[in-house]
């Protein structure tokens, strides 16, 4: 990714690198390369000069006797928070495709198994967080709408102050839309899962929805000040079960 960043060894890293492989001589084997620039990637540039730099190592490391027979592209492909069309992703994700075929044609000749991680893009969208109302907060300032979940259940907002659609469950019809911070009960001012939602007017027992809450939904979701976790239903063809 970018040099402030924690994560990953770029290619100064190897003298020493291989010289932690040769001291545990039969012990550790080198098998292969594994990029990962980012997690929410909606182009296609920056992913194919990772791979072209990375595959320049990767054929460097062969030439020098390593017996490489794996290449892991990473992930990273997105989804549009802003939006349910996903027009935009199924050509992102069929242009990624053509693009890594071409792009690791040469290590595939070789033998060399290709490894990807594109999960976002694949369950992102399968997943949503429903809450009740609990209360409708309403100041001279802006209207709150506080949910019985929250940030301990949907990090990604206050984490990465990342957007996710909110969706009345069962909109009024003829209702006035009213804009609404969409909030937790957490006892925090982080606690906020959309600002500036425009939703039918809600009331008290009122449903709302965030949508494509698959990805690092569930997964980052904890027990904080006491609450339980979401309680997790399956729906498959048209039949729900609890996960």
């Amino acid at each position: 990714g970018f040099r402030e960043n924690k994560f990953g060894m770029d290619e100064s890293f190897l003298p020493e690198l291989l010289g932690i492989v040769a001291l545990a001589g039969p012990h550790l084997r080198l098998r292969g390369l594994t990029l990962h620039i980012g997690s929410q990637l909606l182009e296609l540039d920056s992913l194919r000069e990772a791979i072209r730099k990375t595959k320049a190592v990767y054929f460097g490391l062969r030439a020098q006797g390593f017996a490489l027979d794996r290449f892991d592209v990473g992930g990273g492909l997105g989804i549009d928070y802003a939006t349910d069309d996903e027009s935009r992703e199924l050509r992102l994700m069929r242009d990624y495709g053509a693009m890594v075929a071409t792009e690791m044609r040469e290590v595939s000749a070789e033998g060399g198994e290709i490894l990807l991680e594109p999960g976002r893009a694949l369950v992102g969208r399968a997943g949503l967080l429903v809450g009740e109302v609990q209360y409708v907060k309403r100041t001279p300032f802006k209207t709150f709408a506080i949910l019985d979940t929250g940030m301990h259940h949907l990090l990604r907002p206050a984490l990465y102050q990342a957007r996710h659609r909110a969706l009345a469950v069962s909109p009024r019809a003829g209702a006035e839309v009213e804009l609404y911070d969409v909030v937790g009960p957490i006892c925090e001012s982080s606690d906020v899962l959309v600002r500036g939602a425009s939703l039918e007017r809600l009331e008290q027992g009122d449903l709302v929805a965030l949508a494509d809450a698959g990805a690092y939904g569930r997964s980052m979701a904890s027990q904080y000040n006491a609450h339980a976790f979401p309680v997790e239903i399956a729906i498959a063809g048209g039949v729900a079960r609890l996960a």
